[in-house]
């Protein structure tokens, strides 16, 4: 009888034994990922996670700054982030016997990018031609210019100085900026005008190229760069706009 019972004992002693062993032998093994879809870290942004952790069966999720705020899901759905600023991400993993393990990351997040700027020609737009850009950019904090054609080919910084241009023709500026995680590029031209050139070819009417009176020619304008027009014929003097005229000398 006393053998029995010591028997049962023992069995029953190592039973609990190896259930103790079974529950402290479960550990953790966390495994999870974190991304910002499209890699766009301007709000709005979006944290994606994607959880594979082993031996946990409850789950806590700390989203600071995000929506949703807080979550027990093993893989939370899309956290959305509207404002920018520096956001804490806590996870922590734990299981029926006892076990925790957790972990955190700490993402930044920017202002929405907004890349604009104009070209403002000072005084003319002939040589030697000045220009002054006038920033508009929002959400962006390094900026590189390229004016290539002006005595500052290569310009930084924000307000970048005036430029001159001392040969006619078509230019274009290129912005580079960037806010420290995406970079962005504009470009705009903008022409300097040829100096003004009053210049004009004539011809006698086909039906008159005897040159005898009243004769009719016809002028062809040849001005560059000019927006106005004086024509002075002996002692009258007529104010046309038309590039081309047909004018009639009667002696």
């Amino acid at each position: 009888m006393f053998t029995r019972l010591f028997l049962l004992t023992l069995f029953v002693v190592l039973v609990c034994l190896f259930a103790c062993t079974k529950e402290q032998s479960v550990p953790i093994d966390l495994k999870c990922s974190f991304s910002i879809e499209n890699d766009d870290y301007t709000v709005p942004s979006k944290l994606i996670i994607e959880n594979s952790t082993l031996g946990a069966d409850e789950y806590k999720w700390s989203f600071d700054g995000g929506q949703p705020g807080v979550s027990t899901d093993k893989n939370p759905d899309v956290i959305t982030y509207t404002n920018a600023g520096e956001y804490n991400v806590l996870f922590t993993a734990s299981n029926q016997y006892g076990a925790s393990r957790d972990t955190s990351i700490r993402i930044k997040l920017y202002d929405a990018v907004h890349l604009d700027f104009d070209i403002e020609v000072l005084e003319s737009g002939y040589p030697p031609a000045t220009i002054k850009i006038h920033n508009k950019c929002h959400g962006l904090s390094e900026f590189n210019w390229s004016l290539e054609g002006s005595d500052t080919p290569v310009m930084s910084g924000e307000q970048p100085q005036h430029a001159t241009y001392l040969l006619p023709g078509e230019y274009s500026v290129k912005l580079t900026a960037s806010n420290g995680v995406e970079t962005h590029s504009l470009s705009k031209s903008f022409t300097v005008l040829e100096n003004i050139k009053a210049d004009f070819n004539w011809q006698v009417d086909f039906a008159d190229d005897d040159y005898q009176a009243p004769v009719s020619i016809q002028l062809q304008n040849n001005s560059i760069s000019a927006e106005t027009y004086q024509w002075h014929f002996k002692n009258k003097c007529n104010e046309l706009n038309d590039r081309m005229q047909l004018l009639m000398y009667v002696s």
